[in-house]
């Protein structure tokens, strides 16, 4: 999961709908409040899209 610099990597987050994921990147165009989800091929993100979810923090390493 790409985040913004406000979250240190190792930071894990519960996705409403998606699960528990790990900061463990950065990228140019994730701004606070926003975040990027990997998933393993171009069709599933196609069909996922963009979306608003809730996302819990729950804590780092």
């Amino acid at each position: 999961m790409a985040c913004p610099r406000s979250m240190e990597f190792g930071t894990k987050v519960n996705i409403e709908s998606v699960g528990v994921r790990i900061c463990e990147d950065r990228g140019s165009a994730i701004t606070e409040g926003h975040i990027d989800v990997y998933v393993n091929s171009l069709s599933v993100a196609q069909s996922f899209g963009r979306k608003n979810l809730k996302v819990e923090i729950l804590g780092g390493n």
